[in-house]
């Protein structure tokens, strides 16, 4: 078992060393099929030794069949994944979590790392991604999460960062089929009927719930929720394209909301528009600043609504 994480850590320090020295070199791909079985195995044999070192837990949210089979260079993608769970497991406090999360959205397969550490700033988010950046000052030489970004990017896919209220998430948007099934889909979408989407709205004021259901429901098909418990019991039924919550439910408001599912249904908690009164407690106002998602104050104007919606 040793000499195999040798084996790789020796591996991957060669990859790293060929990227500094030839950066054109190493970012020619060898696209071949690959099981997404033999991605896991080996980012999670190269990442284990850190995760024991740290005496983190790695905790993995798959949702799609691990046998399922993708086209892409295996080698540099898995090295991809690596640098995001490296960098989730440094940022993590010795004894929390890290989160791997593969789902999909649309066209695309979604592979996302989230850590409980002390969280990214707005303008750290536009630095992170430069060559040579580095928060770990002389620990870190800042070219993983940059190498990460090339990889992707030359998959013809995304890396997305966002900012949570406890951590940090990482998230790679691979498309999965090829350009021609991508576009006869697009194509199909173009011709097919516009369906209503569907909204959650959340709020236990029922006058402010019936004046939200009356502005969305020539466009929308709206559900009301008044509470978080009954809003966890209608998204485990049914897949919406938008929620709308009030954040200061008591109980179980907008933000026990927004952790649920970024635990429980990683992505979707990008969905919420959160709608507040404006005097709100100190610790929802902390969450909103820390978050970048939508926000109506009341009372608010519907058109506003309409178009976070």
């Amino acid at each position: 078992m040793l000499l195999g994480h040798l084996d790789n850590s020796f591996k991957l320090l060669e990859q790293y060393l060929g990227f500094l020295h030839n950066p054109q070199q190493f970012y020619q791909l060898e696209v071949g099929k690959c099981s997404l079985a033999d991605i896991l195995k080996q980012v999670e044999s190269r990442i284990e030794p850190l995760i024991k070192e740290r005496n983190i837990r790695l905790v993995k949210r798959i949702r799609v069949s691990s046998s399922e089979t993708i086209t892409l260079d295996k080698m540099q993608f898995c090295i991809a994944l690596f640098n995001l769970l490296k960098n989730g497991a440094e940022a993590s406090r010795p004894g929390g979590r890290l989160v791997l999360s593969i789902f999909r959205r649309n066209s695309r397969l979604c592979f996302r790392v989230r850590d409980f550490g002390c969280g990214i700033t707005k303008e750290q988010i536009e630095q992170v991604l430069q060559p040579g950046y580095s928060k770990k000052g002389s620990r870190g030489r800042g070219y993983g999460l940059s190498i990460s970004q090339k990889i992707v990017t030359l998959h013809r896919g995304e890396l997305k960062i966002k900012r949570l209220p406890r951590g940090t998430s990482f998230t790679i948007l691979l498309p999965i089929g090829n350009e021609e099934q991508e576009q006869e889909q697009k194509e199909r979408t173009q011709k097919e009927p516009e369906h209503k989407r569907r909204v959650l709205v959340v709020d236990d004021d029922i006058a402010i719930v019936e004046a939200m259901k009356m502005c969305l429901e020539n466009t929308c098909n709206v559900t009301i929720a008044y509470d978080g418990q009954e809003a966890f019991r209608q998204i485990e039924q049914e897949n919406f394209d938008k929620i709308v919550a009030d954040i200061s439910i008591a109980g179980q408001g907008g933000i026990e909301l927004f952790n649920y599912l970024a635990l429980n249904y990683p992505g979707m908690e990008d969905k919420i528009v959160f709608v507040t009164g404006g005097a709100t407690e100190e610790r929802a106002e902390r969450f909103l600043k820390s978050i970048d998602n939508p926000v109506i104050y009341k009372p608010f104007n519907m058109e506003l609504l309409i178009e976070n919606v």
